[in-house]
C-alpha cells in the first residue's frame, strides 16, 4: 500500500457516515426504542425522588415551594445515556428495579395527591431563557423574589428551584456525552466535544448559534415534561 493510499485509508476511517444514511438509522432505532417520557411517571427516579422532596420540605407553608423542590428532585436524579450517532444529547433511561426503598417512597405518596395544574401541554415562552440563559433568569427571578411575600415568594422559589434542577440536569448530560467520548473513534470524539460543550453553555448561558438553541429547546420540553407528569 503506497503512502497516499494509506492516507486515503485513514481519512475513510476518521470520517462521520453520510447523512443520510445516519439519519436513516438514528430513525430506525427511535421506532425501535419507542422511549416515551411517560415511563417517567412509574420510574425508580421518579418515585424516590419525590418523596424525598415532600419529606424534606414537610414544614414549609405553601405547596408552591415544595412543588419547585419536587420539580428540582426530579431532573437532578434523571439519567441519560447517547448512542453512537446522535447529535442532540438527552435521551433518558428509566429504572424498575424496585426494592424497599422504593416501595417505602411509594406508600408515603400516598398520602400525597398531586394538585391540579399545567401538565406540560403548552406552547412554551422561551424568550426568557433564550434572551438571558438559565443563570440570567435565576438572578432575575431572585431580584423579584427580593419584593415578594408569602404566597408570591414561595412561587417565585419554586421557579428558581426548578431552574435549578434543569441546570443540574444539563450538566449530568454534558457528563454523559463526555464518557462516551472518552472510548469513541477520532470523528465521533470530535462530535461529542463539541456537543459536550454544547451543553456546557446551555446549562449556565443564553443560547448562541442553532445547534445550542435546538438543544436547549429539548432540554426545556424534556424538563418540562418531566416536572409536571402526573404520577
Amino acid at each position: 500500500m503506497t503512502a497516499d493510499q494509506k492516507r486515503a485509508k485513514t481519512a475513510a476511517l476518521d470520517a462521520a457516515p453520510p447523512d443520510a444514511g445516519r439519519i436513516a438509522t438514528l430513525r430506525g432505532r427511535c421506532l425501535d426504542r419507542k422511549a416515551s417520557l411517560k415511563e417517567f411517571a412509574d420510574s425508580d427516579q421518579r418515585i424516590l425522588a419525590d418523596a424525598d422532596a415532600l419529606r424534606s420540605t414537610e414544614g414549609e407553608e405553601f405547596w408552591q415551594f415544595r412543588v419547585g423542590a419536587r420539580t428540582r428532585e426530579r431532573l437532578m436524579r434523571m439519567e441519560f445515556e447517547i448512542d453512537d450517532l446522535e447529535l442532540l444529547a438527552g435521551r433518558p433511561v428509566f429504572t424498575w428495579q424496585g426494592g424497599a426503598d422504593v416501595e417505602d417512597a411509594r406508600e408515603y405518596l400516598k398520602d400525597y395527591p398531586m394538585p391540579g395544574g399545567q401538565t406540560g401541554h403548552c406552547a412554551l415562552d422561551l424568550s426568557g431563557i433564550f434572551m438571558l440563559g438559565i443563570e440570567g433568569l435565576d438572578a432575575d427571578l431572585r431580584k423579584r423574589q427580593k419584593e415578594a411575600a408569602d404566597e408570591e415568594f414561595a412561587t417565585l422559589g419554586s421557579f428558581i428551584s426548578a431552574l435549578g434542577g434543569l441546570s443540574a440536569m444539563i450538566a449530568n448530560v454534558a457528563a454523559v456525552v463526555e464518557e462516551a467520548g472518552e472510548e469513541a473513534s477520532p470523528w465521533r470524539r470530535r462530535e461529542l466535544d463539541e456537543l459536550a460543550g454544547i451543553c456546557r453553555h446551555i446549562g449556565r448561558k443564553p443560547p448562541e448559534t442553532f445547534h445550542q438553541a435546538l438543544q436547549l429547546l429539548w432540554f426545556v420540553n424534556m424538563g418540562v415534561e418531566s416536572a409536571t407528569m402526573r404520577a
